[in-house]
């Protein structure tokens, strides 16, 4: 059985803020791929959403899935969507998605 990796709380933060607005808006992890990568045709949100893997967003791509949020939605999104309100503990947490 495979352990579940551990990252910080702010992207856990940011990556299971993007998931619910994802699932809000009705846009399937293919959705949000082909914007980040449109040259290819790989699931870049698998590994994001999965607890086995390191990979987090980093700005670029947040920036790009607030533009993709905004054409969707009834809302202007901006990378300030995805960050928490207020500081969390710089510490690693377990990877678990909500």
């Amino acid at each position: 059985m495979r352990l579940p990796i551990k990252i910080s709380s702010i992207d856990l933060y940011i990556i299971n803020t993007v998931r619910a607005i994802r699932k809000e808006l009705k846009l399937t992890q293919r959705d949000v791929s082909k914007v980040l990568n449109p040259l290819t045709d790989n699931n870049i949100l698998g590994p994001i959403e999965s607890r086995y893997n390191k990979e987090t967003y980093n700005d670029e791509q947040l920036n790009k899935v607030a533009h993709l949020f905004t054409k969707k939605g009834n809302k202007e999104y901006t990378l300030k969507d995805f960050y928490p309100n207020k500081s969390l503990t710089e510490e690693f947490v377990e990877k678990i998605i909500i």
